[in-house]
């Protein structure tokens, strides 16, 4: 039997391998494939195949590490390069600096010759030949201001009489010596009696010098040198580490036979100053004459050129490296590089481990709160208040629940704003973070999240169930605006789409042309959205405290008494700036017109400026008292939108007028005149009218600025336009013309005699005038006038208008203080006379 059952195992044994090689025959060989390959090869680089681990740390460390190699190799191929240019740049710099410095030391030894010069004691004892007493002047009364400006302490004084014979100098006794050969600039200042400054080599080396031509009674009489070290002029240049300086000049002096232009290589090193090498002052110089020459010395050649442009000497700026203070090696940098990157490699793997961990609890947690309630939380240490500050404040949520952060549920960082700001220490640290408890709970920002997360889930386990209980009592859900209970989400959609509304109307207002549309839109609003059928639009009127009516929509008996309308201060909503309604007392306010048993009434101020400026006004019914109520606020809304629309355009309006008229005179401008003559010009010739024009002109005005001030002008300008204004009629136009100038336009005049009639009125009138000025004294004005017709005088009113200055011109040829009216042979002499003035002025 065993052997039986044995066999039968090998049969099946061996049937299944049979099988097994005949389905590994029947399946088709796989061939390689390049592309295939190649496929599986890039899948893992695909962003979307990275996992947090690939993307905080693998890639993150082969961007460091390719980096500190780019980086090496790139510091290894620059470092060299990039200091060498810096040190030329810097070098570029000082040798700006330096020739700057010496050009400033040139100009005020040029403003010391000239001052000194341009002194009358000294150029009067110059002339005198009194060289003691030239000694006292300069150095008595000037030595002390002159050898202490621009830093100068060391300034040489020459004087010399033409051509350049010494007469005196401030530091030998050279006096009557012909020092040509040796002061060629004195000679040429002497010739072209021009100042200048340059640099020169005399018997003492290098100096600045400044030469100036000295005049006495506007004659020239000599001139004044002064000179000053060159080399004690570098010596005050302060150079610092890393620089150095050397002065080269060829040896020498100015009665020597040296070269004008020395060659480098002869030159020797005469000051140094800053950092140089010793073997620096013996060095070769050749090579400064040769740019192409190959160095490794990093300097910088500065050429002294004389007056003739020839080189004197050259200053050579130099730059150690080595002495630089901050310099460190490569090998020193590369070390610190690396050593960097392999802890900022350890850093990234041991914050993605505290990350992932964090991540896998979260999701769990989110997952969880579908089902449990929202009762998932993270581990955490729960040492808080209790431990730490013996808290007794039964009341607080994290005494109740010793889980819950404190700093997150009743502190000032709560996240609820229900119980923020509730914790009782508040009062004694008044900030979450000065309290020792926070400085024990809080660690890095995962822990923080940790705790958030804690915190948003209790605080969402609460909100659910604060939906179900508001959804479970319906009667709590009204308007929040209007009842001071809870919230509801019908009310909340209901404001906003109010708000949205009045946004809307905001919005519709900016394109309003005037108040009377933007009156219109208020009154579209009133009715449509407010159901408002009777109302009435008051505006106050700053001026005289007036109240006009600015929109009716009231039945046939107004709803305010008239004495509202006379004094503004009547008004109770314009007087307190709050709203008004009668619901409460109609007596609140003597003036309302209403019938109380049947309505309420309502005043509602807009604010502009900082006072009412217009007041709405309505009646409802009293039923529907609780409606209104509700709507004032959003009244108010809509009011507060068109306040500053209405008080933008008040003052547009008030700057248009202002741009019209004459300040000081109130009377029209030259700019008025033109647009009004553009608009009625036409009128006037389509019903063939008969204008008058005088132009007027004040006699002798400019005298009364002067002898009295522009203020007392001012005054009689005025005077005089109140005098004029008795005179002429309300609907004639008075225009400032000029300064003095006045333009009087009387429209539909009967014949050309009553124009001239009206000017003799004015000029009489301002004859018999008694102007009285600041002063106290009485003066008496004439004024001249130039009278035309239009269309008589002219086809146009402009050409009318020329032709009343040509009359006024004539008045004033005629000996003033009359009137004339403008003849067409005025025109001709008058073309003559400005011909014959333009021809004079050329």
């Amino acid at each position: 039997m065993e052997k039986d059952g044995t066999s039968d195992k090998q049969d099946v044994t061996s049937s299944q391998s049979e099988e097994k090689a005949s389905a590994s025959a029947a399946r088709p060989k796989k061939h390689f494939s390049f592309r295939a390959f190649l496929h599986e090869l890039l899948t893992p680089l695909h962003p979307r195949q990275w996992t947090l681990r690939t993307r905080l740390l693998y890639l993150p460390g082969c961007l460091i590490g390719l980096f500190v190699v780019l980086l090496l190799f790139y510091l290894n191929q620059a470092f060299s390069v990039q200091s060498r240019h810096a040190a030329r740049n810097q070098l570029a710099l000082l040798s700006e600096w330096i020739t700057g410095s010496l050009d400033q030391h040139k100009e005020n030894l040029l403003k010391e010759a000239v001052f000194t010069a341009d002194n009358a004691a000294i150029s009067a004892a110059f002339v005198a030949g009194d060289a003691e007493k030239l000694n006292l002047l300069l150095f008595r009364n000037m030595e002390k201001r002159l050898k202490c400006s621009g830093g100068n302490q060391h300034l040489q004084y020459h004087f010399f009489k033409p051509p350049a014979i010494s007469f005196y100098h401030s530091a030998m006794v050279v006096n009557g010596e012909d020092l040509s050969e040796t002061r060629p600039l004195v000679i040429k200042v002497n010739q072209d009696l021009q100042s200048y400054s340059t640099i020169e080599r005399d018997e003492n080396g290098l100096a600045l010098v400044a030469v100036t031509p000295i005049y006495a009674d506007n004659q020239h009489v000599g001139a004044l040198e002064v000179r000053e070290n060159l080399q004690e002029s570098l010596h005050a240049i302060n150079i610092a580490l890393p620089f150095g300086m050397l002065l080269l000049a060829e040896p020498g002096n100015a009665g020597s036979s040296a070269d004008p232009s020395p060659e480098p290589a002869g030159m020797t090193a005469l000051i140094t100053r800053g950092h140089i090498k010793a073997e620096l002052t013996s060095h070769d110089w050749s090579f400064l004459n040769d740019p192409s020459a190959p160095s490794d010395l990093l300097y910088k050649d500065v050429a002294l050129k004389g007056l003739d442009r020839s080189i004197l000497a050259r200053v050579v700026l130099t730059y150690d490296p080595s002495t630089e203070i901050g310099i460190y090696h490569k090998e020193v940098f590369s070390f610190l590089l690396v050593l960097g990157s392999v802890l900022l490699v350890l850093i990234l793997y041991s914050n993605l481990t505290n990350i992932g961990s964090f991540f896998a609890v979260l999701k769990k947690i989110l997952i969880d709160s579908f089902s449990n309630d929202f009762v998932k939380r993270f581990e955490s240490d729960h040492i808080h208040c209790l431990h730490v500050l013996n808290c007794k404040h039964s009341e607080c949520p994290v005494h109740q629940n010793p889980s819950l952060v404190c700093y997150l549920e009743t502190g000032s960082l709560a996240i609820s704003p229900k119980w923020r700001n509730t914790c009782i220490f508040l009062n004694k640290y008044e900030d979450c973070t000065r309290c020792p408890v926070y400085s024990k709970r809080i660690r890095d920002e995962l822990n923080e999240m940790r705790n958030v997360v804690n915190t948003m889930m209790h605080l969402w386990s609460d909100f659910l169930l604060k939906i179900e209980n508001l959804l479970a009592d319906a009667d709590v859900l009204r308007s929040f605006s209007y009842q001071h209970k809870k919230l509801s989400l019908d009310n909340v959609s209901s404001f906003l789409e109010q708000m949205n509304k009045v946004a809307n109307f905001g919005r519709d207002l900016q394109g309003a042309r005037d108040e009377e549309e933007v009156y219109q839109q208020l009154a579209f609003v009133l009715e449509k959205e407010f159901s408002i059928d009777y109302y009435l639009i008051l505006g106050v009127n700053r001026r005289d405290n007036t109240m006009r009516i600015l929109l009716d929509n009231t039945s046939e008996e107004e709803l305010c008494i008239k004495e509202v309308h006379i004094n503004a201060d009547y008004c109770r909503a314009k007087r307190v700036g709050e709203v008004v309604y009668s619901y409460n007392n109609n007596r609140l306010c003597p003036y309302f017109n209403i019938d109380h048993r049947e309505y309420h009434r309502y005043c509602i101020p807009m604010v502009m400026g900082g006072s009412v400026g217009v007041i709405l006004s309505f009646m409802a019914p009293r039923k529907q008292l609780d409606v209104r109520k509700k709507q004032i606020t959003l009244m108010r809304k809509y009011l507060d939108e068109c306040a500053p629309i209405l008080n933008s355009l008040r003052l547009l309006k008030l700057l248009k007028s202002q741009t019209l008229k004459d300040p000081l005179t109130q009377c029209y401008n030259r700019r008025f005149l033109e647009d009004y003559l553009n608009q009625y010009e036409p009128l006037a010739k389509r019903n063939k009218s008969k204008i008058g024009l005088f132009m007027l002109d004040l006699d002798y005005f400019k005298m009364v600025n002067d002898e009295h001030g522009h203020q007392a002008g001012d005054q009689i300008l005025k005077e005089v336009v109140e005098l004029i204004r008795d005179q002429i009629r309300e609907s004639d136009l008075l225009v400032r013309f000029g300064g003095e100038e006045f333009l009087v336009i009387l429209l539909e005049v009967h014949n050309c005699g009553s124009s001239e009639d009206v000017a003799e009125k004015v000029r009489q009138a301002v004859e018999k005038h008694h102007f009285k000025v600041s002063d106290g004294q009485i003066l008496n004005k004439t004024v001249s006038i130039g009278v035309a017709v239009f269309p008589e005088d002219g086809d146009s009113i402009t050409q009318v208008i020329k032709y009343a200055d040509v009359a006024l011109y004539q008045a004033k040829q005629n000996g003033r203080n009359r009137v004339v009216r403008f003849k067409p042979e005025m025109w001709h002499e008058w073309y003559k006379a400005a011909k014959a003035q333009d021809m004079e002025q050329d």
